[in-house]
């Protein structure tokens, strides 16, 4: 993670109305921001908490009480409320052009810890257990809508509810309302390839670039194929695996779960988008430092 002190303003915006209560094991001489700054140091380990331990201005802090804060933290979804401070901050002020092409694809992230009642066995990574990570990504790789669910469910459950999330957000009305006959296209590969994602994305007004399922098409005359003007066009949609593999690369801790809580890896995703969105320099924090 790169934007370590712009992320930790946007934490003491988010909590300065919230009253920390303090675990007696923990050290009150600690401010809340010095926990989260340990916090951020401590996803840049594969590590678990009992195994974590930071030296803060000759305090130690352990991982045992660091994991209590981050509960505490998700009890009042302040991951949730930054990520959501910064995103709609982000839809408000860029370019509406970065949505004229929605890229959507998933990633099967392996359990380490997770209680399993939590994840789901894929039988397409050798059986393990795990959960998936859907997103819909603009032209600059932004997660503007993310889905978080089993690993054991397919790719295309997921579109239909994500783009209904993407439409409560009025991004359908701030796009192109100049421009009448300009539309939002997606871009998915073929395991979005379903009757009822296209009739859809058709019925709300939308394009489709999705690349054809032909896997049980035997006959050759009835194969798909996209046209070559949006083969090339589908090439960008490499930027939602791009994105998957930025969190990955800038937090370590995003590539397999470690954690016991399914909040508490959702937050990490949280936080590893609004490092993604800083270090592209995409907003301007005025209003949050």
């Amino acid at each position: 993670m790169k934007e370590f002190d712009k992320i930790i303003n946007i934490f003491k915006k988010t909590i300065q109305n919230i009253k920390c209560i303090h675990n007696k094991h923990i050290n009150r001489k600690i401010k809340e921001e010095d926990y989260f700054r340990t916090y951020l140091n401590f996803l840049n380990n594969s590590i678990y908490y009992s195994r974590f331990e930071y030296n803060f201005n000759g305090n130690i802090i352990t991982g045992k009480y660091l994991n209590e804060k981050v509960n505490f933290w998700n009890k009042f979804k302040i991951f949730d409320k930054m990520y959501t401070s910064i995103i709609t901050e982000y839809i408000k002020n860029t370019n509406k052009n970065n949505f004229k092409y929605l890229s959507i694809d998933s990633q099967f992230i392996i359990n380490k810890q997770m209680f399993k009642n939590k994840v789901g066995r894929n039988v397409q990574y050798k059986s393990k257990n795990g959960l998936r990570i859907s997103a819909i990504v603009d032209i600059h790789g932004i997660p503007i809508i993310n889905s978080i669910n089993r690993g054991n469910e397919h790719d295309s459950k997921f579109l239909i509810s994500m783009m209904q999330k993407l439409f409560s957000m009025g991004i359908d009305t701030l796009i192109f309302k100049e421009k009448k006959k300009s539309k939002i296209t997606i871009l998915g590969d073929a395991a979005y390839d379903t009757t009822d994602i296209r009739e859809f994305i058709e019925n709300n007004k939308m394009n489709a670039i999705i690349d054809y399922n032909n896997r049980n098409t035997k006959d050759l005359n009835k194969i798909r194929k996209l046209t070559n003007k949006e083969e090339e066009k589908y090439k960008e949609r490499n930027i939602v695996e791009n994105s998957h593999t930025w969190k990955e690369m800038k937090i370590p801790r995003m590539g397999k779960i470690y954690d016991k809580k399914y909040e508490n890896y959702v937050g990490i995703n949280y936080l590893a988008i609004i490092d993604l969105i800083l270090n592209r320099n995409l907003i301007t924090l005025k209003n949050l430092n």
